[in-house]
């Protein structure tokens, strides 16, 4: 299914909107930073960053759509971790470039392995009762769900770290898990989690607002945390900070230098000197006044009728919805019309944690933990995309896998209820959801066939 959906080109080269992150790779393996200095028709222009650039960065001989142009030099505001984990070290080996589409089917199993070491961890205390088939139709949900098929339909460089920030997360998030574990190796744990977080912000760095709400969880859930009654506590909980913060804390400052070296400025990415739809130098990238309107077009946004199979599509958004610096919207459809039975997960969730309920069964340690985790990043970076001032298909990745991995742990646990009641239903809704989630995918893809 995913070979038929993705492009051809994606698999045995590049788009005019692919390959950036080939010649990133490249540049760093010659010891630079930008990829390459820019034709003397852009710097010529009065206005290199307004409308009038776009019939040369969109020409195909010259295909700068998209760089970042600062004192005449071409760079790029993409996450540069996929670059230097991925396609240095596959050029280094093969002598050849790394195309789009392989890079993304690696990570996204990255993910999907991810998800499974998630499970087996959970699965002996919280899923034991849960039948194999249930755990196919569960997977199956969550990919479908997390909308990585518009990522796989799409295979250009901009969905590459999208993945790879999924990747860093779910791995991350096991580690998490794994620290808060007593017979675990709980320092080892923390300096993984920390490495890995670390790579998911070099990826996608608007992640950086749900990895300190992760912290401030891991803060607080480690302050009364067991620790050995013969060592010195002290000295213990100063070596787990420094395992929980000195990887991460590197990794900022590496983005920070590699920032500065570029556009002197650690905080700019070279999104403000971008050559794309607009000249963005001026704009607020985040504004909580388009999160209302935001969560519409993420979360509800209704879909049109066509005359032919997927009889449903994504639909262009109304103009008015281009206010408060809102400059651009593709074609989204409402996430809850791919995941309608996320609002039942939840309230299985409320349920089964209510002590007066008479098939609850608490759910609690790891299993609590990781839902939690999910849910967290889920709702922060729904926030964040409805905030910012664009809406691509992409994003909702951003959202869409986390809250569907924290339904989904959410149903496993009530697969093996002792109540049959919630049991069938937890089961029927994760095989329902299967099936919606195949047909959805023909929907979410539609406007890329």
């Amino acid at each position: 299914m995913i070979l038929w959906i993705m492009p051809t080109s994606s698999l045995t080269g590049h788009s005019i909107h692919g390959g950036y992150y080939d010649k990133l790779a490249k540049a760093f393996s010659m010891g630079r930073l930008d990829v390459g200095i820019a034709p003397a028709v852009i710097t010529s222009l009065k206005d290199p960053y307004g409308p009038e650039h776009k019939k040369y960065t969109l020409h195909p001989h010259l295909a700068l759509w998209d760089y970042s142009l600062y004192k005449g030099r071409l760079y790029l505001y993409f996450g540069a971790a996929p670059a230097l984990l991925l396609y240095l070290p596959y050029q280094l080996i093969t002598g050849t470039a790394l195309s789009d589409g392989l890079a993304l089917i690696t990570l996204l199993l990255l993910t999907t392995g991810g998800c499974v070491a998630i499970t087996l961890r959970l699965r002996k205390k919280s899923f034991a009762l849960v039948p194999t088939w249930i755990f196919g139709l569960a997977g199956l949900v969550l990919v479908t769900n997390s909308l990585w098929f518009i990522l796989v339909a799409r295979a250009r460089t901009y969905e590459i770290p999208v993945a790879a920030c999924a990747a860093a997360m779910t791995w991350a998030i096991w580690a998490t898990v794994l620290a808060a574990t007593p017979d675990e190796n709980r320092r080892k744990n923390l300096a993984i989690a920390s490495l890995l977080y670390g790579i998911a912000i070099a990826s996608r760095p608007h992640f950086i607002v749900a990895i300190c709400a992760i912290y401030v969880t891991m803060l607080v859930l480690f302050r009364k945390d067991n620790y050995s009654s013969t060592g010195n506590r002290l000295t213990e909980k100063i070596l787990d900070a420094f395992a929980m913060f000195t990887p991460f804390c590197m990794i900022l400052l590496t983005m920070a230098a590699y920032n500065y070296f570029r556009f002197d400025n650690i905080f700019e990415f070279g999104v403000r000197y971008q050559m794309g739809e607009v000249d963005q130098s001026h704009l607020t990238f985040f504004d909580p006044s388009r999160i209302p309107s935001g969560l519409w077009i993420s979360l509800i946004h209704l879909p049109h009728r066509i005359a032919h199979f997927p009889y449903l599509a994504p639909v262009g958004i109304h103009s008015g919805y281009l206010r408060n610096g809102r400059i651009f919207i593709e074609n989204p459809l409402g996430f809850l019309w791919v995941a309608p039975w996320l609002p039942a997960a939840f309230w299985i969730y409320a349920r089964q944690s209510n002590p007066r309920s008479i098939d609850a069964r608490p759910i609690g340690g790891q299993l609590n933990l990781t839902i939690g985790l999910y849910t967290l990043v889920g709702l922060v970076m729904l926030a964040m995309t409805s905030s910012w001032c664009a809406y691509i298909d992409r994003y909702a990745s951003d959202f869409g896998y986390f809250l569907s991995g924290a339904g989904l742990l959410v149903l496993l646990h009530g697969s093996a209820s002792s109540g049959l009641q919630e049991r069938r239903f937890c089961r029927t809704t994760i095989s329902i959801a299967a099936i919606w989630g195949c047909y959805m995918t023909a929907v979410v893809t539609y406007p890329y066939w």
